[in-house]
């Protein structure tokens, strides 16, 4: 079994303005810079034949390069708790087409459809227990945060590692996706 997922990797000096936003919330586990990525579709822990059939049907999207930037901080709060904070982006549209078709590559390789809705962001930290005040005062102070914009050339399906002796687990870039032209 491999744990797999697709997603954008950032450019090196994107995670480093994500990674300047760590700090100052209690219970909070900070997303280690070379994880910081944008999610497209989780695919889950699936069989080594399965991942062949993600594969060769992620290998066949067609898109177009495109231009993205990173702004605004949130946060997810089922049930009226933070479980992350996120730094969302400016053309979301442009992702939404993007997770479609990535999801019809999966369904197309025998995996259900992704049951969440999809919301393009970066998550930068979660958080355990850390009081809502505190978070709002957070995402008040980096209110403009705002990356230059940069190109996205690609997308990646990477593989999870659990954490093993860290607290954070290892993402691995397992294939890269060209952006071409449809």
């Amino acid at each position: 079994m491999i744990r797999l997922f697709a997603g954008i990797e950032l450019p090196e000096e994107i995670k480093t303005q994500l990674a300047s936003l760590r700090g100052g919330l209690p219970m909070t586990r900070w997303i280690e810079k070379p994880n910081l990525h944008i999610g497209l579709r989780f695919i889950g822990d699936i069989e080594e034949h399965q991942a062949q059939d993600v594969h060769y049907n992620l290998e066949k999207i067609q898109f177009e390069p495109f231009q993205l930037q990173l702004q605004t901080i949130g946060f997810f709060n089922p049930a009226g708790v933070a479980r992350s904070i996120w730094v969302g982006v400016d053309d979301y549209h442009t992702l939404d087409k993007l997770h479609r078709k990535i999801d019809s590559a999966c369904k197309a390789a025998g995996l259900p459809a992704q049951q969440r809705n999809f919301h393009a962001h970066v998550t930068i930290a979660k958080t355990n227990g850390c009081p809502m005040p505190n978070i709002a005062d957070y995402q008040a102070m980096h209110n403009l945060f705002k990356t230059p914009p940069f190109e996205v050339g690609e997308f990646c399906l990477f593989s999870s590692h659990p954490a093993g002796f860290s607290e954070h687990s290892a993402f691995l870039k397992e294939r890269i996706y060209p952006l071409r032209n449809a």
